[in-house]
């Protein structure tokens, strides 16, 4: 099976990340268009939401392990060594 990886490797928190955004988005151009002078769009709510759905869609979705995303597998022990010591 062909792995997907990028923003759709994850598709709860990418799709929490583009709804997200959009629903912001659009209330905030609905602000700037009612013809209302006292709602205005907010230039610093539409930079925040923009932060939260980069980093969402950066983020995994908690059923996914690294492998499953495209990271490489983790290295195997030498010899049957343990891969931490205590000392």
């Amino acid at each position: 099976m062909k792995k997907v990886v990028g923003i759709f490797s994850s598709p709860k928190t990418s799709a929490s990340a583009i709804l997200g955004f959009l629903v912001l988005l659009l209330t905030q151009i609905g602000y700037a268009f009612d013809n209302d002078p006292a709602t205005v769009m907010d230039l610093g709510v539409v930079f925040s939401g923009l932060l939260m759905a980069f980093g969402l869609l950066k983020a995994r979705d908690n059923d996914k392990t690294s492998v499953d995303v495209g990271a490489a597998e983790p290295p195997k022990p030498v010899n049957n060594a343990t891969p931490y010591t205590t000392r």
